[in-house]
Order: C-alpha cells, then sequence, then structure tokens
C-alpha cells in the first residue's frame, strides 16, 4: 500500500526528468531519485543524532548552570491556568502518537525516504538554533513544585546524564528529565514541525486528518502549559521557528534547479 498523492507537493518532490514520460529511460531516472534519496537519508540520520547527542549535551550543563533559588518569572497566561499534574505524562503520550502517526504517513509516502530527510534536516536545524538559545539564557524554573536533578558530581555524571537524556529521546516518562532547557520547547517544536509536514504533503480532499492535524498540535501546546513546564514564550517560540524553519528549506528545496 502505497499514499499516491496527486498534489502539487508530490509533483514538487519529484524532479522533473529531462526525459520524455514515455520512454524506458524514465525508469532509470526515478532508480536514480530512489537511490540518492536513501543515500541523503542515510546522512540526514547521522545528521540529527549528531546534534541530538549535541542537544542533549547543552540540556545537561544547563541543569548544572540553573540557580534553584531564582524565583518564577512572571507569566500572564501560566497565573491563569491552574497546574495539572496528569498534563505532562499526557502532552509527551499525545507526542508520541503524533510521532507515529507522521512516521506511517512517511511508509506508505512514494517518495518516504525524500520527506524522512527533510523531517531529520528540518529538525536538526531547529534543534541547532534551540540549543544556542538554552544555552545563552537559562531561565528560572517554571514552577516552584518542578524537581530538578541535583548538581553532577563529575564529568562521568554528566556525560551518563546526557547518554540517558538521549536513550530517552528527551522524554521525561523514558526517563529523560532536566531542568533548565526553557526557551523554547522542544516538545512544542515537534509538535509543530510534524504539523507543517502532514499540513504541507498530505491531499487537501483529506479533510478529516488535516484537522486532526491542527487539533493534535494545539493539544500538546495545551497540556506543556497546563502542565506549567514551560513560559508561554517558549511555546511561541517554537511555532516561530519550527514556521520559519520549515517554509525557508522547504521553498528552497521545492525551487531549486534540478
Amino acid at each position: 500500500m502505497e499514499v499516491i498523492i496527486g498534489s502539487e507537493a508530490e509533483e514538487k518532490l519529484l524532479p522533473q526528468s529531462p526525459d520524455d514520460r514515455g520512454t524506458p529511460v524514465l525508469y532509470s531516472y526515478k532508480a536514480q531519485v530512489v537511490r540518492r534519496d536513501v543515500f541523503l537519508f542515510i546522512i540526514s540520520i547521522l545528521l540529527f543524532q549528531s546534534v541530538e547527542l549535541l542537544v542533549m549535551f547543552t540540556i545537561t550543563m544547563s541543569n548544572e548552570r540553573m540557580n534553584l533559588d531564582a524565583p518564577v518569572l512572571n507569566d500572564a497566561i501560566l497565573s491563569l491556568i491552574p497546574k495539572q499534574p496528569f498534563a505532562a505524562k499526557w502532552s509527551e503520550v499525545l507526542l508520541i502518537s503524533y510521532q507515529i502517526i507522521y512516521g506511517m504517513f512517511v511508509l506508505f509516502h512514494k517518495r518516504r525516504f525524500a520527506l524522512a530527510r527533510r523531517f531529520l534536516v528540518i529538525s536538526s536545524i531547529c534543534y541547532l538554533i534551540r540549543i544556542v538559545c538554552i544555552w545563552a539564557n537559562v531561565l528560572p524554573r517554571s514552577h516552584v513544585t518542578m524537581e530538578c536533578l541535583p548538581k553532577a558530581t563529575g564529568p562521568r555524571e554528566i556525560f551518563e546524564r546526557m547518554m540517558l537524556l538521549w536513550g530517552a529521546a528527551g522524554v521525561s516518562i523514558f526517563g529523560g528529565n532536566m531542568c533548565g532547557n526553557y526557551f523554547f520547547s522542544g516538545h512544542a517544536l515537534m509538535a509543530t514541525i510534524n504539523y507543517y509536514h502532514l499540513a504541507h504533503y498530505m491531499p487537501s480532499k483529506w479533510c478529516v486528518l488535516h484537522k486532526l492535524n491542527s487539533v493534535l498540535n494545539l493539544s500538546i501546546a495545551a497540556l506543556i502549559l497546563s502542565a506549567h513546564n514551560h513560559y508561554t514564550l517558549d511555546i511561541i517560540g517554537s511555532f516561530v521557528v519550527g514556521n520559519w524553519v520549515f517554509k525557508l528549506y522547504t521553498f528552497i528545496a521545492e525551487n531549486q534547479v534540478s
């Protein structure tokens, strides 16, 4: 089973062959495109995992630099929303489900390797921006009850924490739990990237799935705020960065000279 997409998004993914569509040369051309997609997909996996390791190191060091005695910053939105203890867990459950949905969509797409590559490269760019923001600004906890790990006893413990975070993909329900990595939210960023990929590449006639896509994205953001795991600006920053990087990268990729 494959998702056969007849929209302009599918046409933009596949560079136009210089040969006639009716000639056997087209099949050779498409085979070359597939081989190129697979090779670039492997490179993008290595890039993404390298960036992920750097993100986890930055988060670990941010936890070391954090001042637990610093007062919580004023946030007009959070002050109106009571902290919900269930919200943090459910935001991650929804995010993982969101990732699975996107993964299934990519798996049955004709240009699955190209889509996956774009997702990984865009995510890598966004997370590189996040690394700079986290390193530059270690913000206080967004709620006084938020539990943070104590300072590490040495480089070995820092390395172990970094590898634990990397293995858990930064998800607290898998054991990845640190403080200080606020601006901007990694969970909301990933949800935003998922949203734009599905909105861009799904056929427009899939109206129900487009609505579900919007609901999932907004629900994850709302749950993160309800859990008081991030400030409001962290969520806004994720939307802005994810939107800007996706649209810029996609515009360049779809308008390059073949």
